[in-house]
């Protein structure tokens, strides 16, 4: 259900949950929150949801490497808002790009990551 919610708190929410299983594997996470940004209207759930699947996916894609570091930028941009979260992970195929948006798409054996 939609309400006004403050967005960094949700980024932040979804980082706590994940404390324990970034600091078990290594993983540093790096943050760029922007300040003072308003109450919007979103499904805080929902926008959790988001935000979990693509840090888990982000984690995943990084415990082969040994560099290991995450971060994440939030910015208003006129009157929208932008995230951006990066990974040192392989990144995805050319081929597989344009199942980005495809639902359950996954190039992940059973029972690995989110999906």
């Amino acid at each position: 259900m939609k309400q006004l919610s403050q967005i960094n708190a949700v980024i932040e929410d979804v980082l706590r949950l994940r404390t324990y299983e970034q600091k078990v594997n290594n993983i540093e996470v790096e943050k760029h929150l922007a300040t003072n940004l308003p109450e919007i209207m979103i499904d805080p759930f929902q926008m959790q949801q988001v935000f979990l699947n693509i840090i888990v996916n982000a984690e995943f894609a990084m415990l082969k490497h040994t560099t290991k570091a995450t971060g994440h930028h939030h910015r208003e941009v006129r009157k929208y808002y932008e995230d951006t979260f990066t990974d040192d992970g392989s990144g995805i195929t050319k081929e597989n790009l344009k199942h980005m948006f495809d639902p359950f798409f996954t190039t992940k054996e059973v029972g690995k990551g989110p999906d």
